[in-house]
């Protein structure tokens, strides 16, 4: 019944109000991105430091007055660093990461919503954002010293014993990932071509490993034996700060209850133009009233 009643709600949201001026739109966005999750800055889980620049494009379709379906492309990075935290057990863990992330997906925007429709003769249009997306990290800690340092991807390493006889049930994380999109947004329309939008909108996604960090420690003498130093030197880097803590098996090195996730704030340029098939409906159109 529940699915009956769904599909019959989003009937009416794709039938109702049927717009006179179903069109293509072509966007382009400029905005940041902010990662949340074990490494984030100061106390709190979510947090706006280190916003990296983000890029994208999209191709739209306006449904009807209602709502706008895209395929979106998003270029961006994140990043995390123990040192900016305050609690001193993460000034001990000292891990870091960076990570490249690209993103595609299909995303739907809800305008005109009976909480909205006095504002249907306004040239400002609030939203609500979902959808669909898949995307691609690829996490990355500096290592080495001086001139020497490199940029180590941590994936093939298993820095929480990914891979070894000990942690059967510890596979490699997958560095493709999906997420769902939820936000919103504001739409600012000039004339019947030309708009700008600005959202926020929040990736929630089905993985804890953006970071490298997730769970608990390997044992760092048998982390050293199975995966090789350059992953037990960066399973726990306290010892780089003059830090000697115990590490077993049961001591934490992430918050494997919350999955890590990402917001993406930005600004969106667009651009309308009708298909094709009603331009050349709209020339049969006149080729008839000349006869």
């Amino acid at each position: 019944m529940r699915i009956c009643k769904l599909l019959f709600l989003l009937g009416i949201l794709f039938l109702a109000r049927p717009s006179d001026a179903q069109r293509f739109e072509l966007g382009f966005m400029a905005g940041a991105c902010n990662y949340q999750g074990d490494l984030t800055p100061g106390t709190a889980r979510i947090s706006f430091g280190n916003p990296h620049p983000a890029f994208g494009v999209h191709l739209g379709y306006e449904v009807n007055d209602i709502i706008t379906i895209r395929g979106k492309i998003t270029l961006t990075s994140m990043s995390g660093y123990d040192d900016q935290a305050r609690k001193s057990w993460r000034l001990e863990r000292n891990l870091h990461f960076k990570s490249s992330l690209q993103e595609a997906g299909i995303n739907i925007e809800i305008y005109g919503l009976n909480v909205f429709k006095f504002m249907s003769n306004v040239a400002f249009h609030p939203y609500v954002v979902t959808g669909f997306n898949v995307f691609r990290f690829n996490p990355k800690a500096q290592y080495g010293t001086g001139v020497n340092k490199i940029w180590v991807p941590l994936q093939p390493l298993g820095t929480e014993g990914q891979g070894t006889p000990e942690f059967p049930d510890r596979k490699k994380y997958n560095l493709t990932e999906f997420s769902i999109p939820w936000g919103f947004g504001i739409r600012y329309t000039f004339n019947n071509y030309f708009s700008v939008s600005m959202d926020l909108t929040q990736r929630w996604t089905f993985t804890d490993y953006l970071d490298d960090v997730s769970k608990t420690y390997a044992p760092l003498d048998m982390l050293l034996s199975a995966n090789g130093e350059t992953a037990a030197n960066l399973s726990y880097r306290g010892y780089e700060l003059g830090f000697d803590q115990e590490i077993t098996r049961d001591t934490p090195r992430g918050n494997p209850k919350e999955n890590d996730w990402y917001v993406i704030t930005n600004v969106t340029f667009i651009a309308k133009f009708a298909p094709i098939w009603d331009k050349l409906s709209e020339k049969k159109a006149r080729c008839y009233k000349g006869f």
